[in-house]
């Protein structure tokens, strides 16, 4: 009975040492932050193939529907790259298709929906904060208090920088806000202009000069000359000047 008993436990600590090298062989990370990969894509694939390819392995939940359906792109790279940088490759991807990954409801998740919901999937944040918890690729909303400019003009001067198809904005002259909704890159550089609009505008200063000694007619065309020789040596280029009102004839 102590021989068979002492069979059983050399042949269980034979077994349990041998399947431990299994178990820590499944525990370790699918892709660690510095492994190369090489994309070994046909010429030219569905988006979803990509989704999943990535999701396996980043080991990253990724939800999606029909929106994907029918997409289909070419990735090349003839060189390995970083495994950390495939999930910036597939939000690149997915942005050429008019799609984007958001953080799903569900925790630990994302979804892919159609960039034209940016404003709906975009919560509000700091940009800065976004990009370096979710990346740069990440949708934020967030909103200025303009002091100086009208929103509605600043909204104007934007616009042609701002993320087409997908980001969105909002001007509220009343209450002096503007809410721009794009990805946190991008978004980043609008704060930089929008601040830079958003200056006092320099005092206007008007004086009244009252020619005695010269023409006004001779005089006028005088000081226009001066004026603009003077605005092309401080700025360096010719300036637009506005033009100058005389009343009066010949003043002695």
């Amino acid at each position: 009975m102590s021989r068979r008993i002492a069979i059983l436990l050399v042949a269980s600590t034979a077994i349990f040492t041998a399947a431990v090298p299994t178990v820590r062989a499944q525990q370790q990370p699918a892709a660690a932050a510095d492994e190369m990969v090489q994309l070994n894509f046909p010429q030219e694939i569905e988006v979803k193939i990509l989704v999943d390819y990535v999701s396996q392995r980043l080991k990253i939940k990724i939800l999606y529907d029909d929106v994907i359906a029918n997409k289909r792109l070419v990735v090349r790279a003839p060189e390995a790259i970083p495994a950390s940088s495939l999930l910036a490759v597939l939000e690149s991807c997915l942005k050429m298709k008019g799609l984007i990954m958001v953080e799903a409801d569900a925790p630990g998740w994302k979804r892919i929906v159609a960039v034209n919901r940016l404003q709906n999937v975009a919560p509000f944040g700091d940009p800065q904060e976004a990009m370096e918890e979710h990346g740069r690729g990440t949708p934020v909303t967030q909103a200025f208090v303009l002091k100086h400019a009208a929103p509605s003009t600043v909204e104007k001067y934007i616009k042609p920088f701002m993320t087409d198809p997908g980001a969105n904005s909002i001007a509220i002259d009343e209450s002096g806000m503007l809410i721009v909704s794009d990805y946190a890159l991008n978004l980043l550089k609008l704060t930089r202009w929008i601040e830079s609009l958003d200056k006092p505008r320099p005092a206007v200063v008007l004086e009244t000069y009252v020619a005695k000694h010269v023409e006004v007619a001779t005089l006028a065309p005088q000081l226009q000359r001066l004026m603009a020789a003077q605005m092309k040596a401080i700025a360096g280029q010719a300036a637009t000047l506005g033009e100058i009102a005389f009343e009066g004839d010949l003043l002695g």
